[in-house]
């Protein structure tokens, strides 16, 4: 119950000093670097199985026209350099990283987006761990019994020499499949 607490106010909270003086509010005990310790605990239980937890129960997409959308950002992370000291004097850098994105949607004959079902979003940092994670969320929705699949992306080739590769490896007919560029 405490992990889970902590959990969530790592969440709902805007910092991990007012999740803290939450704890205090309600006579928990708890300290700043035990709950993010605890929070980054939770995150890599949850990481491994992600689209199991994301996916209601026997959803699919069979019979469905799906989209797939991909892409590519850039973010600044910190990075601290020294772990000796208090926080508000660590040196740290910000170096750019790349984030990869995917969004895996329906739509009906006319390509408006189907409203009935929510979209699933998802994310990693390398190029080979967003396609495996993707090609997790499309077996367990069973996208291989899609009517068709589009594949939406720029012209970045991290994208266009995995896509077609993976959807056919999981299955995916080679007539169902439709690759757009789109810049």
């Amino acid at each position: 119950m405490y992990k889970s607490i902590m959990c969530l106010l790592s969440v709902v909270c805007p910092s991990n000093e007012v999740g803290e003086k939450i704890c205090k509010y309600i006579s928990i005990k708890a300290n700043d670097n035990r709950n993010r310790t605890l929070s980054l605990s939770l995150a890599s239980e949850c990481m491994v199985d992600r689209p199991t937890t994301q996916l209601e129960e026997g959803e699919s997409l069979a019979g469905e026209h799906v989209v797939i959308e991909m892409d590519g950002g850039r973010i600044r992370s910190r990075v601290y350099k020294d772990e000796n000291g208090p926080k508000r004097d660590q040196k740290f850098d910000t170096p750019w990283r790349e984030p990869k994105l995917f969004l895996i949607t329906t739509v009906d004959k006319q390509g408006k987006l189907n409203k009935q079902r929510l979209p699933i979003y998802d994310a990693s940092f390398g190029d080979d761990e967003t396609f495996d994670l993707l090609k997790s969320y499309l077996v367990k929705l069973n996208v291989d019994k899609a009517k068709s699949v589009q594949f939406i992306a720029d012209g970045a080739p991290w994208i266009w020499n995995r896509a077609r590769l993976m959807l056919e490896g999981i299955g995916v007919a080679s007539d169902k499949i439709t690759e757009t560029l789109d810049y």
